[in-house]
């Protein structure tokens, strides 16, 4: 067929879609035609495939979001709760991949620290918490509350910490825990059916049993932690040596909280002999005894001992800074300076940081205030001695 042939047949289909006949074939005036409707039957033809594309990356989207927004739902983080803060206006648990849970009790403030699938250190800014902590060999986890250190393996305990008036306790239900803080520097192991309170305006400590309804369940938010066997899982120091008579010996005296009994089995057994062949442990719970038995000189000795007998050791910088919280401004800031210098994320350092800006301005060295004043604001910008170290800061500009 030739091309005019196939020219004439296809007029003839297209004129039968046209409203009018032509009468002649005007080729070039078809062509355009037929260009014009093919063109626009393919663009109608086109319309739905596009809109199917539409509709497909519209489908592909909304899968997208829904998987960012459900999976957190699905898949479990591999840690727990993120570090932060949690203020609980009521009680709030907190589940751990170790399977570990922490219950913040309301009205309580919570700042998770270092969480990782082992542990996390956890501290207390202010309020109550309770905890259940599942041992394993890796297991490390640390509570903290003001100056107070709580270092748990695996236990089930209740903290309570009272910023305003610096009262601190912590009770024990099963396991055992390591405490330090004011009046704890050399650490004290606070096993299962104890509990321990700090009172630090008044220097008071108290080791006593727990009593059952005020140990409070990570469990559960209503429920409190079942009774369980009491079951020490450490053995506190060996004591000295047993008093003459067959009494308790000076360790078991201060164990107890029996400062001038302690000091005076301590000094029944012979002092000089203590200070040349007790342990560090020990040589700071002989130095708490006597501080609280208002035997500063004594506690001082032990204090210098233990450095002299012990240097770099963790019991050597605590005693640097229990030298430098009793002692006159000028020998306390060189003291507190040695803390930090020695164990600058020590237990203490927050504290220490603090007084060492008191220390300085109550010696008149205003420069130095100044300097520790801007260190402690770097590190602690919220700490208990913040307000104090701005007001020194603003003291030295407006001298200048």
């Amino acid at each position: 067929m030739s091309s005019t042939s196939k020219m004439q047949s296809i007029h003839k289909h297209w004129s039968a879609t046209l409203d009018a006949t032509e009468p002649e074939l005007d080729l070039d005036r078809s062509r355009r035609r037929f260009v014009e409707r093919f063109g626009a039957g393919a663009h109608r033809r086109t319309r739905p495939r596009n809109i199917r594309l539409v509709l497909s990356l519209a489908a592909l989207v909304a899968g997208v979001v829904a998987l960012v927004v459900v999976w957190p739902a699905i898949v479990p983080s591999r840690v727990g709760p993120q570090p932060g803060y949690v203020r609980a206006e009521h009680e709030q648990p907190l589940d751990f991949a170790d399977g570990s849970r922490v219950l913040v009790h309301g009205g309580s403030l919570v700042h998770l620290h270092n969480v990782d699938p082992q542990g996390a250190r956890v501290e207390l800014e202010q309020g109550e918490l309770s905890a259940s902590i599942v041992h394993r060999d890796d297991t490390h986890w640390t509570f903290l509350s003001g100056p107070f250190t709580v270092e748990v393996t695996g236990t089930k305990l209740w903290i309570d910490w009272k910023p305003d008036t610096k009262r601190f306790e912590v009770s024990v239900q099963q396991g055992s825990v390591r405490v330090t803080g004011p009046m704890l520097e050399g650490g004290r192991s606070v096993t299962a059916g104890q509990r321990c309170r700090v009172d630090v305006p008044r220097a008071h400590l108290e080791v006593t049993p727990t009593e059952s309804d005020r140990v409070k369940s990570a469990e559960s938010a209503s429920v409190q932690l079942e009774d369980l066997p009491l079951a020490s899982s450490s053995t506190p120091s060996a004591p000295a040596s047993a008093d003459a008579l067959g009494g308790p010996s000076w360790i078991e005296l201060e164990q107890a909280a029996r400062w001038k009994e302690a000091m005076a089995a301590a000094e029944r057994e012979g002092l000089a002999s203590i200070y040349a062949t007790a342990s560090s442990d020990q040589l700071m719970a002989l130095a708490r005894a006597a501080r609280l038995s208002g035997q500063g000189d004594k506690a001082t000795r032990a204090l210098l001992t233990c450095r002299e007998r012990f240097p770099g050791s963790p019991a050597a910088a605590q005693a640097a800074f229990l030298l430098g919280r009793n002692a006159a401004p000028t020998t306390a800031s060189r003291w507190l300076a040695q803390y930090l210098k020695e164990a600058p994320a020590g237990p203490f350092a927050r504290e220490a940081a603090g007084r060492l800006i008191e220390a300085h301005s109550q010696a008149g060295n205003q420069a130095a205030a100044h300097q520790a004043a801007s260190v402690y604001l770097q590190r602690y910008p919220n700490g208990p001695h913040a307000a104090f170290a701005r007001s020194i800061i603003v003291a030295s500009r407006d001298e200048e």
